[in-house]
């Protein structure tokens, strides 16, 4: 590591910027792509797990796209806070990695999820503002850092926006069945949702295993893992390009 700057293969990662609210951020850029649109993609509920993504920021970003990782803390009244920081800073700060400047994409794993769906649902949340797309990635959506989805069984009032859920169909942490109700109600509200299902679970669907140990979710090889982080990565790559 060098100025918090690392390469790997196509893709080069800018670590630990700061950018409000006391947390930081990596961004993750392919070296093939000048111009780029942005994922911003959080995590999910432990506290500054960034980490926890670098594997399938990785085989996003090979693919084109800007990721930005911001470290967060579900647990902290801030939270709310420091995910609207993460959102400005996807605006404004991502223009020297070369962003496209069409808007960001959010994306959210497990507690990110259900975060990124919040806004989507609520533009209120972020003064109005709204993403090109959402990936929701093995979420609840009930709960979230903002507060009660409200998502009801008549779909979102908000404007839809392209909303893509992905789920392991073996995730005994966040039952399978919670992104098959949502994206019933939000096709009920006339959003164009799409929903995966891969056979793995709630780790395994971002290239991760648990250690209960370290009490994380850490990289591994493990076939169902490696084949889930390249599916969804591809995956958020191509909702990325949505125009």
């Amino acid at each position: 590591m060098t100025d918090g700057r690392i390469s790997a293969e196509r893709t080069y990662t800018e670590r630990a910027i700061a950018y409000g609210e006391g947390k930081v951020l990596d961004v993750y850029r392919s070296r093939d792509h000048e111009v780029a649109p942005v994922v911003l993609f959080w995590h999910g509920s432990g506290p500054d797990e960034r980490d926890v993504l670098d594997p399938l920021a990785h085989a996003i970003a090979r693919q084109g796209p800007i990721v930005v990782i911001p470290d967060w803390q579900s647990d902290n009244p801030a939270a709310p806070d420091q995910l609207r920081a993460s959102i400005r800073f996807s605006l404004q700060g991502t223009a020297r990695f070369g962003s496209d400047g069409k808007g960001v994409v959010i994306a959210g794993w497990s507690s990110g999820a259900d975060a990124a769906v919040a806004i989507a649902l609520h533009p209120e949340l972020v003064d109005g503002w709204r993403p090109r797309a959402v990936v929701g990635i093995a979420g609840g959506y009930d709960d979230s850092p903002f507060g009660r989805l409200g998502l009801s069984e008549a779909g979102p009032s908000a404007s839809p926006i392209p909303t893509h859920l992905l789920h392991g169909s073996e995730d005994a942490v966040v039952s399978v069945e919670r992104s098959r109700l949502t994206a019933g109600r939000l096709n009920a509200g006339g959003w164009p949702v799409v929903l995966e299902e891969l056979p793995t679970d709630h780790a395994g669907i971002i290239g991760t295993e648990y250690d209960p140990y370290l009490r994380r979710c850490v990289p591994t090889h493990e076939r169902a893992a490696t084949e889930a982080k390249a599916h969804v990565g591809w995956r958020i790559a191509e909702v990325a390009a949505y125009r």
